[in-house]
This record gives structure tokens, C-alpha cells and sequence, in this order.
């Protein structure tokens, strides 16, 4: 086998290096995109908190129900897409160790919206 066969071909070089940028600015994209919204997702949680405070009496139902309305939306999404629950790192980790199945792009919004909705109704 030639030694020039081994070597990757410039115009390939140049597709990996352009691929990988777009995923890199998509990826960072997405990520602001989660962190933006969960910082206004958290924004409106603290303000109902604050205002359900100013009722003692009942006040407390607000957080419970926050939490449990958020976590079975959060449940829903994770029926409806079974690869969307949890954190993911485990299966990054499998990913980079064998090469196993690509996932559903439908994932991608899964995560998004579930984790959204679960860390900013109050869950961990």
C-alpha cells in the first residue's frame, strides 16, 4: 500500500474542518440558547415563588405543583422519546467507545424541551 493512500486528501481535510466548525457553532448555539432559557425559565419561577410567599396559607401548593406539573411533563417527553431521560453522558461515553447506532435527530429537541422544563420548574 502507497504511503499517500494513509494520508487524508486536502479537499477532505478542508470538508472535516468545515463540518466540524458548523457543529461546533451549532452545538454552542444550542447550549446559549438552554442557558438563556433556563435563566428565564428560573427568572418566572422565582417571581410565582415570591408571589405565591405573599399567601402563607396556601402558598406552599404553588411550589408543589410547580415541581410535579413540570416533572411529569418531563416524564411525558421522556415516554414519547425513551433516549431523552437522563443526563446523556453515558451514552457519549459509549458513543466515543464503539460505534453504536446514531440517535433520532427527534432527541435533540427531546432534551431540550424535557431538560428545560424539568430544571426550570425546580427539579435538580
Amino acid at each position: 500500500m502507497a504511503p499517500e493512500a494513509d494520508e487524508p486528501q486536502p479537499r477532505r481535510l478542508v470538508r472535516l474542518v468545515v463540518l466540524a466548525a458548523g457543529c461546533g457553532a451549532a452545538v454552542g448555539v444550542l447550549g446559549g440558547a438552554f442557558r438563556w432559557l433556563l435563566q428565564a425559565a428560573d427568572a418566572r419561577r422565582l417571581s410565582l415563588l415570591h408571589w405565591a410567599h405573599r399567601w402563607p396559607a396556601a402558598g406552599w401548593v404553588v411550589p408543589l405543583v410547580l415541581a410535579a406539573t413540570g416533572a411529569g411533563v418531563a416524564r411525558w417527553i421522556a415516554r414519547l422519546v425513551p433516549l431523552s431521560g437522563g443526563s446523556g453522558v453515558q451514552e457519549v461515553e459509549e458513543r466515543w467507545r464503539s460505534d453504536t447506532l446514531r440517535q433520532p435527530l427527534s432527541l435533540i429537541p427531546a432534551k431540550l424541551v424535557g431538560g428545560l422544563v424539568a430544571i426550570g420548574s425546580g427539579l435538580a
